[in-house]
């Protein structure tokens, strides 16, 4: 490709893989290579390979609950109760084959759904708390969706020995408020993506009461409950990204480097001029909404923005900037989806550098 510095992308490739551009700048006679991965994204449905149902019970006569393997229980719950006055608590462990997933993918967006029994049989099977019963006797029934970190088997798996966790990017399900309440697509991105990048120390989640306070309950179907065609079983939709999103050319000296987004529409002939006008990585990377981006504007730009940009949504908005020099702005992204942006510096109507951030609440 001739040019005099443009930066080139490699366009809406439909095969994952590596690609090479070459510019050259005909009065240096210079050429640069621009080499990267075309990103094929992937929307994959998993349904739980394994679960199980955790219970202890302290009540004489009944702790063998505690070491007894519930594994085709149809419920997935989470409570504290009594019997006999003594303890009585559950928790829930299910794990998603995500080997499918290539190793070094970027995870785009998780959702789990979880359902409520329906139709419920008797209060077993319902979500209770002080919101639902307006009873004082009954609690929050919060819960935290975390990481199993320790490895089980859904076929001998027990409150006994049930398996560490981590608390590191967990989700909180919040106060139900109703009894038969549904939880779909629950935002547990941040919680795959570690899975996903760290496959010997995960194993599914794990969900369990915020508050060990009697009453409570959070109830769920399992994989095993009678619905056969799945549509309450717990489903986790994940969104990745097949390949190296971003790559970036090396021009002569007395042109800017660039780095983009290989976007199909965006950034299809970016010209680059020695304007000295550029961008700085945003803080913070990830973020969970609030982002500060930096800058220098030249002093003979006219007219400067940011444009903020999603593979999948779009140009979402753009940022006019008014100063020159070194500044920064701040971009409040709280009520957008979680995802990758890039955010792309245009003066006087010429793309001049490109970022990535990525975002996850």
């Amino acid at each position: 490709v001739a040019g005099t510095g443009a930066a080139i992308s490699f366009g809406n490739q439909s095969i994952a893989g590596t690609h090479t551009v070459i510019a050259t700048n005909v009065s240096t006679l210079c050429t640069r290579n621009m080499n990267g991965n075309a990103v094929v994204t992937v929307t994959v449905t998993l349904y739980p390979s394994e679960d199980a149902w955790l219970r202890m019970c302290a009540a004489p006569g009944y702790t063998y609950i505690t070491n007894t393997n519930y594994s085709t229980a149809i419920q997935c719950h989470s409570s504290e109760w009594t019997m006999n006055s003594c303890r009585f608590a559950d928790r829930a462990v299910m794990k998603f084959d995500l080997s499918g997933i290539p190793q070094g993918a970027q995870i785009i967006s998780a959702a789990l759904s979880l359902y409520a029994q329906y139709p419920q049989p008797n209060d077993d099977y319902k979500h209770m708390n002080y919101t639902i019963t307006h009873d004082a006797g009954f609690k929050q029934n919060a819960c935290y969706l975390e990481r199993i970190t320790g490895s089980w088997n859904q076929t001998t798996v027990t409150w006994g020995n049930q398996p560490v966790t981590t608390a590191t990017n967990r989700v909180t399900l919040p106060e139900s408020q109703t009894c038969n309440q549904d939880y779909p697509d629950r935002n547990v991105t941040a919680l795959v993506a570690d899975m996903v990048a760290n496959p010997a120390s995960s194993y599914g989640f794990m969900m369990r009461l915020i508050d060990t306070v009697k009453y409570a309950r959070m109830a769920f179907c399992s994989k095993d409950n009678n619905n056969m065609n799945q549509t309450l079983h717990p489903k986790l939709v994940i969104q990745y990204a097949n390949g190296q999103t971003l790559k970036s050319i090396a021009l002569p000296s007395e042109y800017n480097s660039v780095t983009e987004q290989d976007s199909p529409g965006e950034f299809d002939q970016g010209q680059i001029k020695p304007s000295g006008s550029y961008l700085s990585q945003s803080f913070p990377n990830p973020s969970q909404g609030i982002v500060t981006i930096g800058y220098v504007i030249a002093d003979d730009v006219v007219d400067a923005k940011i444009v903020l940009y999603n593979l999948f949504y779009g140009t979402m908005a753009e940022y006019p900037i008014y100063d020159k020099g070194e500044s920064s702005i701040e971009i409040n992204m709280q009520d957008i989806p979680s995802g990758i942006y890039t955010y792309t510096l245009v003066t006087d109507g010429k793309r001049v550098d490109v970022k990535k951030l990525m975002l996850i609440k």
